[in-house]
């Protein structure tokens, strides 16, 4: 029995690889691709259902985030409004202050400007007299050795610090001999 399985194993064989020769398939071809194609398909539904399972959660927490984003919509929008009048009113205020500054340099240059006129005009003095001019008597004491201002303004009983101021000078100045100070001026009307 067994070499009349042997027999037919090889005729069977001898036959597919006749028949493999001549482009048809055999009966054992079709089980290995069925097998394989089942094997396939039960791991292709094995993931489908694992992927579905984790994506239709997935799908929960992408629609609660939709429905958290359309909630804030209108509050976004209230604020994207509030930021374009800020800005609106930041620009009021820029374009405000830019005038100013151009009025305020605009008054700088014209006060320079003034500044430089003025200094090149000489003042004139005004000489506007209302009353009749008062006569002044002015008295002149010549300088002699070993005089001092403290014995000049003595003699002509006027204080230090007024000779001084009559001719323009300090207290410590020394005086010359020879030199004229103005001692006193008096007005006759």
């Amino acid at each position: 029995m067994m070499a009349e399985d042997f027999e037919l194993n090889r005729n069977w064989d001898e036959g597919v690889s006749r028949t493999t020769s001549r482009g048809s398939v055999s009966p054992k071809s079709y089980l290995i691709f069925a097998g394989i194609g089942l094997l396939i398909l039960v791991i292709g539904f094995t993931l489908f259902f694992k992927f579905h399972k984790s994506s239709s959660t997935d799908l929960d927490s992408i629609k609660n985030r939709l429905k958290t984003l359309e909630q804030n919509i209108p509050q976004m929008a209230g604020q994207v409004m509030e930021l374009r009048r800020s800005v609106s009113n930041l620009n009021a205020v820029g374009e405000s202050l830019t005038r100013r500054m151009d009025d305020l340099s605009h008054k700088v240059a014209q006060l320079q400007k003034a500044a430089v006129e003025a200094k090149a005009k000489p003042e004139t003095p005004v000489s506007v007299q209302t009353e009749p001019a008062v006569k002044t008597e002015t008295a002149y004491h010549q300088v002699q050795p070993g005089e001092t201002l403290y014995g000049i303004a003595k003699k002509y009983g006027v204080s230090v610090a007024e000779l001084c101021r009559l001719n323009q000078m300090s207290k410590d100045q020394a005086i010359k001999p020879g030199q004229k100070l103005l001692v006193s001026t008096r007005k006759s009307e």
